[in-house]
This record gives C-alpha cells, structure tokens and sequence, in this order.
C-alpha cells in the first residue's frame, strides 16, 4: 500500500457520503448494544481478587434434610451451622489458614451530634480474614487472634465510613456506638480493590462492607444478622427471629449461617482437606445428621466459584440478543457497502482500463472499508458509555438509591480491554462485511461499463 491507495480511499468515501454515514451509524449502533451488553457480563463475571483467588476456597456441605429439594449448583448450598463450623475449624487441618464470617447490622454513631447515625452493614469475623483475604489498612490494624472470641468491643472501619464519621483524619483510637455498645475503632480499611463483596456469598454488587467486627463482640451483644440465612420451618419457629432475637439458640441450632474460607496453596493440600471434610460429615451421619445418602460438598477457590455462579439470566438474554441485533447490523451494512461500491463502477472500470490491477482495487477499498469500521468503532464505544450510563441510572433507581455508587458504577464501565475488544470488533466485523462487496468490485468486466 502507499500514499495513493489512502487518496482514493478518501475520494471514495467523499463519494455518496450519505452511504458512509449510515454504515458508520449501522455499525455504531450494533457496535454500541454489543457492548453495553457484553460489558454488563463481563464485569459479573471478572474474579474479585485476581491475585490470590486460587489459593481461597470456599468450604460447604449439605446438611440439609432429605425432604429439601436437590440444588443446581453446589455454590448454592447453605452456609455452615455455628457448630460444624467450629467443628472444622478444631479438626487438623491442611489449610495454611481458616476464617469464618457472618453478615452482620448496627446503627453507628459518633459523639459529634453534627454527624447524623449510620446504618452500617459488615462483616462479624475472626482476625485471620485480614490475612487470608490481604485486606489493605490505612490506619491501624487487625485485632488479635485473643480477641476473637473475648467479646472485647473494638472495629475495624472503612475508609468511606470513616471519610464519613470521621472526615477523613486517622481515627484509630477513636470510640464509637455501635448498638448503643462504646466500641474502639483500632483500623481503617484502605479502598479494597474488589468487584464485589465476595466474601459473605452475597456477591453483592451495591455496596461493600463498612465495618468489620469481632465474632465474640457480635454475639455477646447479639448484633443483628444479615445475609442468607438456611433454617428448616421447624428451626425457625423453635428460634423465632433468627436476625433479632436471641443469638444463642441460632448457634445451637442446625441453620446454617457461617461462611467458611481455606487458604490452601497446593492441590495435594485441597484433597486432603476434601477427605477431612468428607470425615467430618460421615462423624455427624454417625449422630443422625447429614442424612442425606450423598452428601454433596464443595471446596472451590474464588475462580471456580466466580464460574459456577455465571452472570445473572436476565444480563445473559439481553446478551444474546445483542449478538442478534449485531448481525443483522453486519447484513445491512453489506448491503450498504454493495450499494456505496457498485455506485463507483463506471469510475473503477475506467482505472481498470488505465492499467490499474485488481489488488490496486482491492486495497483502496479495504482501507475505505477499515476506515469506516474505525469510526464506527468510536461511534460505537460513545454511543456504549451512554446506554451503560443509562444502565447504571436504572440500577440505581431500582434499588432507590440505597447502594453506594462507586460500587455499582464499576459493574457499567468500559477498562481498556473492553475498549480495545469494541475496536477489534468492529474493524474485523466490517471487513467481513466488506469481502463481499469489495470482490463484486474488483470483478465487474471494465468494457461493458465504458460502453454504456
């Protein structure tokens, strides 16, 4: 190719500019509902913590009654009873380390009656999720292992809500209410750079935890829970509120509501936490539970179960759907380009007849032909940050605006990767689209068309 080919590229695009722009609108549409789509899927579905989610794995077993239907997934399966967590958090274990958690509420409030209270959600945890999890700290640090279980009344706090209650300054030290309780704040969480909040299974993508407290402290003060929480009606009615009221009957009961996490750096390491967890539920089919005849279990890491779980059904049809609308695109724009070309017969008949070669044909179109696929590319990616503006807007109102921002708008934002992926799209669709028109092109007999 040389300068020339690019001349009459840019003469040819001069020509029947209408057609050009309805191509490049054509492909920006199709470009943009592709996109916006995709971007929606492919954001549900991006691991969390890409740098250590293989070695995390999530721990689950069925100890649901026969009568309770089968699951699809074994992702899905409830969370483990107070006691079998513990249970396997005794037994000698392969893990080089193991956290549970529970979601848990508190109204939080400051002595400063200028700062309106805060309902904030967390995570009751124990002091290894810091580590497991590699939890970054602006100010402070975790608790201790001691004070897990002690009931000791400290938190740790993210970095919005102490932006919040706290403007912002180091408040490591500081004391806050939470339930009414003086507790001391002893971290500040720096921004996690996490998609959602995986931890606790909600994979809520609305907003991320505010404060994170000790086990001991939530119990003893019988903080409110939150979350998924699989009770059988008869647990149910024997506890009553499982989220209010007393917090000692929901630890002696078989609901299960504690999440369990292994940090494991090797396969032999997961098998053999496999068969330990396999031995703890043939201990408790010897005692009458796990009655099912094949207990289901699951030891995945953070990828496999990102996976299992896929992007939501409705995010999904509307994908297939623009992979539909994409093609019918790519048709007309065929039909466009065939309609642009042919218009230019008698002119490329008479470069024919001057001496010009097929391939000196060939190539002037095909730099006309990615051209327009550029610009349709830019049109496109201008076009998709508009409809994923209007999906985030949507998303915020269907949750009246309860979920932080920051949070959402990261499930309706184009990376660079995707920006890149849009252009590639468009320039490889509509040079598919193009094959065919620039063939007719190329072959149309120059003598006929000097004649006439």
């Amino acid at each position: 190719m040389n300068i020339q080919h690019f001349k009459e590229a840019k003469q040819s695009l001069k020509t029947r500019p209408g057609l050009s722009i309805l191509v490049v609108m054509t492909m920006g549409v199709g470009i943009a509902l592709l996109m916006t789509m995709f971007t929606t899927v492919y954001q549900q579905m991006r691991v969390p913590v890409p740098h250590i989610s293989q070695e995390r794995y999530l721990v689950l077993a069925d100890a649901r009654p026969v009568e309770d239907e089968s699951l699809m997934e074994a992702w899905q399966l409830p969370s483990f009873s107070w006691n079998d967590a513990q249970l396997l958090l005794n037994m000698e274990s392969p893990a080089v380390r193991q956290s549970i958690n529970f979601t848990s509420r508190a109204v939080l409030e400051v002595d400063d009656p200028s700062i309106r209270p805060v309902w904030a959600e967390g995570s009751a945890t124990d002091s290894e999720f810091f580590t497991i999890f590699d939890a970054p700290f602006l100010f402070g640090g975790p608790w201790t292992k001691e004070t897990d279980m002690s009931g000791e009344a400290v938190m740790v706090i993210s970095k919005d809500l102490n932006d919040i209650l706290f403007g912002g300054e180091n408040s490591v030290g500081q004391t806050i209410s939470a339930q009414g309780v003086r507790t001391t704040i002893i971290g500040v969480m720096d921004d996690w750079p996490i998609k959602a909040a995986f931890y606790d299974r909600s994979f809520s993508d609305r907003e991320m935890h505010q404060m994170f407290i000790p086990l001991g402290f939530a119990i003893q003060n019988n903080l409110m829970r939150s979350g998924v929480m699989y009770c059988t009606p008869e647990q149910r009615q024997a506890i009553g509120d499982v989220r209010r009221d007393d917090i000692n009957q929901l630890m002696a009961s078989d609901c299960g509501w504690i999440n369990v996490w292994a940090h494991m750096n090797s396969q032999s390491s997961v098998q053999e936490y496999e068969a330990m967890l396999s031995q703890l539920v043939q201990q408790q089919k010897d005692f009458g539970r796990y009655q099912r005849e094949n207990v289901t279990t699951l030891v995945a890491n953070i990828n496999d179960v990102v996976s299992m779980r896929g992007a939501d059904d409705w995010s999904r049809t509307l994908l297939v759907m623009a992979y539909l609308f994409f093609g019918v695109c790519l048709v007309n724009t065929v039909g466009i380009l065939l309609a642009k070309f042919l218009n230019q017969s008698k002119r490329v008949s008479l470069y024919r007849a001057l001496g010009a070669s097929k391939s000196y044909i060939l190539k002037q179109y095909l730099i006309e032909v990615l051209c327009l696929g550029l610009i349709g590319g830019v049109a496109g990616l201008l076009l998709a940050n508009l409809g994923l503006e209007v999906m985030f807007q949507v998303e915020m109102y269907q949750s009246d605006y309860d979920g932080d921002p920051k949070v959402v708008r990261q499930y309706f934002t184009l990376d660079w990767q995707l920006i890149l992926t849009a252009v590639a799209i468009a320039v490889s669709s509509i040079v598919v689209a193009g094959l065919y028109p620039i063939w007719k092109i190329c072959n149309i007999p120059p003598a006929g068309q000097l004649k006439s």
